[in-house]
């Protein structure tokens, strides 16, 4: 039993995300709460009346037994993206000095504390259920949105693009898709350094997975054909998680 919180990675509409692929693969029930555009932070917050839905399900008499997580894309390359990043006029040499360390540090901390409220809340409700999460690949930042089907067909984004090529003056591709795959990176260091101090919380590593920018839909969104290769990865981790267990 698989419960499964997270964003459009674990929810896009028109193309065949990791949740459907890992459904095709069969061996696992899974129980689907994500949404396209969920920010890690949604997906965690609490308040008076407010429980998060990852919490209400862990709640219920089921026996789960692993827990996906899909979050942090959208807080690192979203609302904050322009706050991350100097103009281009400001930085006379090299690519590195366009990123303010001290906001994507901060960022980065804010996602590490909701994921160890994830942990917490997992631990108290489900303290046998495991946690997988991922931190993307490299993303291309492009001019090109994607495509959702709501009823009618309505295009979202570029998100990156805009800030970098537009907003900051960031007209080298390379530099674009250098910057892109840092802010990754760092994402997934924070998740590396989570799982080697909480043991039931295990980081998915897709950095890789997509070799070329043929193989994404948009500038975050890979094809159907990539997220299958991703749910690959995915089903070797959980596969991984339960064997350890019964071993």
């Amino acid at each position: 039993m698989v419960l499964a919180e997270g964003d459009s990675w674990f929810a896009h509409p028109t193309e065949w995300n990791i949740l459907y692929h890992l459904s095709d693969q069969g061996g696992y029930s899974i129980r689907r709460l994500a949404s396209i555009g969920h920010t890690l932070r949604d997906m965690v917050r609490e308040a008076p009346g407010r429980v998060p839905q990852f919490v209400r399900q862990l709640e219920r008499p089921v026996p789960w037994e692993l827990m996906l997580f899909s979050g942090g894309g959208n807080d690192l390359l979203g609302d904050r993206l322009p706050d991350m990043l100097r103009h281009r006029r400001e930085v006379s040499r090299g690519w590195r000095g366009l990123i303010r360390d001290e906001v994507v540090d901060a960022e980065l901390a804010s996602i590490r504390r909701a994921y160890e409220r994830v942990i917490f809340r997992t631990a108290e409700q489900r303290p046998e259920c495991e946690i997988l999460a991922h931190g993307y690949d490299h993303p291309h930042p492009r001019d090109r949105g994607a495509a959702l089907f709501w009823g009618r067909l309505t295009v979202t984004g570029p998100w990156m693009h805009p800030v970098m090529a537009g907003e900051k003056g960031i007209r080298d591709g390379e530099i674009r898709y250098k910057l892109a795959r840092e802010l990754i990176d760092r994402l997934n260091r924070t998740l590396r350094e989570l799982s080697k101090s909480h043991a039931r919380f295990h980081h998915v590593d897709l950095r890789g997975t997509l070799s070329s920018v043929r193989q994404w839909k948009d500038e975050i969104h890979p094809k159907s054909a990539g997220f299958r290769r991703m749910a690959r990865t995915f089903r070797r981790a959980m596969d991984a998680v339960i064997e350890g267990r019964s071993a």
